[in-house]
């Protein structure tokens, strides 16, 4: 399928832009996009606010039996010890936030948080969780590594401000699993994003984000999650979490603003990550008790290109009207769908609501389809800080070399707005990785591109089927009319790492590919020579390293 403005990158992991010295006419702050309940309207937001990864849910402990249909069984657990919940079978799975660390000695936690601005470190605080009351929760258990129930953390860092005044939410994900015949839980899911916040009261509801049990008789028991708190009629609200009774609203991130996070954690993470971060380090050192990790992560905070909008039915051109009505994009955009608000076939009875996630070929179709519409440029072009691992999903299909466990085997990065699902694919000798924006920014300056990718050397071997001699790299960006695009690559191994990048890049549909190929070792060729022997009146010429001449001939001097 032809993407007009998707981009196809070969093997890097690529950070985001600088975000120095953009134009004042930047939209940030305060950016809501017109989600709003209009009957015959279709609202589209294209942005990674509108589909956080693990974002929703309290912390909660749950059992499954792995069976499916009215047999199966999905619930809530108190505790490992709950009557409820057989430690006999099945698979327990928790979901956590991390709070800072009390003790030198705690594990799953925060340990510092420290924010770097024009080359100055603040470190900072942790004022108090948000939410402070839950309603799901469980008993840790430490023996097993199965974390505390925690909230997020609302921090400060003094001396530094944003639009809506010093709060920043921090909220770290922490997820895993065990199974009936595993020791301990094992670190499945990780997500952190910092946000500048201001907290606001909700008016409908509590605004509480909670999972809760619900059974069908066709489905059995399985459970479901109340979301974060949503803007209702005229509210101005983007939470990034909300609780007693108070939004999270998100403001803008200062300029220039860096954060340098350090976790404990009871396991490493495993496979991908995926950082929207710029000038990106991670690091990964041993604690104890054994198979305990200290990860550190850094970068600079980067705009991401986001669209958000409305229009009523009979304004949205034909073809995309009819790509709705098919599902084109999705099942969940046939019209009724579950992303509508007086759900009717009628479409100027229903209100479509459609959000897809900033991955995978739905959000690649969906961007294609609008972006002539809206004249290809941004609503809006986001500050955002967040790493985080790659879900299940997003890993389907991915080379066995990709998913070692119990290791970070890459480390991917872009300012695009859609980015393809898992780690790059291998395609005829390189390593293909695709991404899409608008091509012009908010104030209407051209999107420049940048791309990085870093992969443990030994995995780079294992997907190409190499040796450990040394690899080499070449870079290249090629647009949409196939001349090479004018772009800053570069490739780097160290310490057991690959890291290829290109920057500058316009996302008019470029594609960047990178080619890995093995250094042969080279072998010291002798030189021969040739003499000539002769035999009464007959001549011959014998070439070699070492010639001689045949019995009965004499080497003619």
């Amino acid at each position: 399928m032809n993407f007009r403005r998707s981009i196809v990158i070969t093997f890097a992991l690529m950070l985001l832009a600088p975000l120095s010295a953009f134009a004042a006419g930047i939209v940030d702050d305060g950016w809501v996009p017109p989600n709003f309940p209009k009957q015959g309207h279709v609202n589209v937001t294209i942005s990674d606010n509108s589909g956080v990864l693990m974002g929703a849910g309290a912390p909660h402990l749950e059992w499954r039996n792995g069976k499916n249909g009215p047999e199966r069984l999905q619930i809530l657990c108190k505790s490992l010890e709950d009557p409820r919940c057989s430690k006999a079978s099945g698979e327990f799975i928790y979901f956590t936030r991390l709070a800072q660390c009390s003790e030198s000695n705690q594990i799953d936690c925060i340990e510092a948080i420290v924010a770097v601005k024009n080359g100055n470190e603040v470190s900072g605080k942790q004022e108090n969780l948000f939410p402070t009351a839950v309603k799901t929760t469980y008993l840790s258990d430490k023996s097993v590594n199965l974390p505390n129930a925690s909230s997020g953390g609302l921090w400060n860092f003094n001396g530094i401000s944003h639009a809506g005044g010093e709060k920043f939410f921090v909220n770290a994900v922490l997820s895993g699993s065990k199974d009936a015949s595993s020791k301990t839980f094992e670190t499945e899911g990780f997500s952190i994003t910092i946000s500048a916040v201001e907290m606001r009261k909700t008016t409908k509801d509590d605004g509480s984000s909670y999972v809760l049990e619900n059974s069908r008789p066709a489905d059995g028991t399985f459970l479901g999650a109340v979301g974060i708190y949503p803007p209702y009629e005229d509210e101005q609200f983007l939470c990034v979490m909300s609780g007693d009774n108070l939004c999270a609203h998100r403001r803008a991130l200062p300029e220039e603003i860096g954060f340098r996070v350090i976790l404990r954690l009871s396991s490493s993470p495993s496979g991908w990550l995926h950082g929207r971060i710029d000038e990106g380090a991670l690091s990964i050192a041993s604690l104890k008790p054994e198979g305990s990790v200290r990860v550190t992560l850094e970068g600079k905070s980067v705009r991401v290109p986001s669209l958000g909008f409305s229009y009523p039915w009979p304004e949205i051109p034909r073809e995309i009207q009819e790509q709705y009505r098919k599902g084109k994009f999705n099942d969940e955009s046939k019209l009724p769908s579950a992303g509508c608000r007086w759900c009717s076939d009628d479409p100027l009875v229903n209100t479509l609501d459609s959000h897809p996630l900033s991955y995978g070929p739905d959000a690649f179709q969906e961007l294609d389809a609008w972006i002539g519409v809206r004249k290809d440029k941004a609503d809006a072009d986001l500050s955002t800080w967040s790493v985080r691992t790659l879900s299940s999903d997003e890993m389907d299909g991915a080379s066995k070399c990709f998913a070692k466990k119990s290791q970070v085997n890459g480390f991917v990065a872009t300012n695009a707005t859609i980015y393809s699902a898992g780690p790059p694919k291998l395609n005829k000798g390189s390593l293909d990785y695709q991404v899409a924006a608008p091509h012009l920014r908010s104030d209407g300056s051209e999107v420049l591109g940048r791309y990085k990718l870093i992969i443990r050397s030994d995995v780079a071997r294992c997907v190409y089927g190499f040796t450990d001699a040394p690899v080499s790299a070449v870079v290249t960006v090629t647009g949409g009319d196939g001349n090479n695009q004018v772009a800053t690559t570069s490739v780097v191994e160290r310490e057991g790492w690959i890291s290829l990048s290109a920057d500058n890049f316009t996302f008019s549909s470029p594609t960047i590919k990178v080619k890995l190929e093995q250094q042969q070792k080279l072998s010291v060729k002798k030189s021969s020579k040739t003499i000539t022997c002769t035999k009464g009146s007959t001549t011959k010429r014998v070439t070699g390293v070492s010639p001689q001449c045949p019995k009965g001939f004499k080497q003619r001097s």
